[in-house]
């Protein structure tokens, strides 16, 4: 969104289905001339799907000359089906992928898009010129050496997923199913009272969204780390009170998106 700004684009919201994913009828009627959709599947922040025939159908019934962007951050979480297949067919379509999720170099940003070169020559005009740093290179050329890593990382982030969807069932509280390194989770009252109560326990979760200010991301950490959040979330849910550190939470960190990390 911050690039449309900055480019002057009008940009059109839409919610999502009642499933979290992209409601593509809906995108198609709130902006039937629309120059770009963008679809992120798995979704930012649910971690939920938006099928492969559903793109086929935005791509089908989108305006001519328009373009479909198809963010994959999150796809090696997922067993998703990648919208690559439609690159390859010259659809318009553009597939962003990046080093930051699953292979793990958030701290050294990469990234590319996948497309057809006349699509690719249009994102050259907001490229910002800028090059890609020899580390992040080297950091993704060493990465893909390793044939056995998104597997196996795939793996272990389900497992620790679904365990802790397993015991937030068996507690009774509510989240969105995600198949991403993320969920929502619903807090039951205003999410920022949680994120600053469960901080006083030094664990660390967010963020906000305005449009769900009753509901928190939590990120899939390593099991001792969702062992550790599942004891301090119990603990700040049944009101139970803590006699060790309590930072000042009293200055806040806003992003552009209007997400929020406490400040400490």
């Amino acid at each position: 969104m911050k690039a449309a700004k900055i480019s002057g684009a009008r940009i059109v919201k839409t919610t999502l289905t009642k499933t979290y994913s992209h409601d593509i009828k809906a995108m198609l009627a709130a902006a039937p001339d629309a120059g770009l959709f963008y679809v992120c599947t798995p979704n930012n922040p649910t971690g939920t799907m938006t099928s492969h025939s559903d793109i086929e159908q935005l791509l089908a019934a989108k305006p001519k000359g328009s373009v479909v962007l198809v963010d994959e951050a999150y796809i090696h979480f997922s067993d998703g089906v990648s919208a690559l297949d439609l690159v390859k067919a010259d659809q318009d379509v553009i597939v962003l992928r990046t080093f930051s999720k699953i292979y793990g170099m958030a701290g050294i940003r990469c990234g590319l898009a996948i497309a057809r070169p006349d699509l690719l020559a249009k994102l050259e005009n907001f490229g910002g010129w800028s090059a890609m740093p020899i580390t992040a290179v080297a950091a993704a050329t060493a990465s893909l050496k390793h044939e056995h890593l998104v597997a196996e990382r795939k793996q272990l982030n389900a497992a620790i997923r679904q365990k802790t969807f397993d015991w937030l069932s068996r507690q009774g509280y509510s989240y969105v199913p995600s198949e991403s390194n993320c969920f929502m989770l619903d807090t039951k009252r205003p999410a920022k009272e949680i994120i600053d109560a469960m901080a006083t326990r030094n664990v660390y979760i967010g963020r906000i969204w305005p449009v769900w200010p009753t509901y928190t991301r939590i990120t899939v950490g390593t099991q001792p780390e969702m062992e550790a959040f599942q004891e301090a979330f119990q603990a700040v849910m049944k009101g139970s009170t803590t006699t060790g550190y309590a930072p000042s939470l009293k200055r806040r960190r806003w992003y552009a998106d209007g997400q929020s990390w406490p400040t400490v």
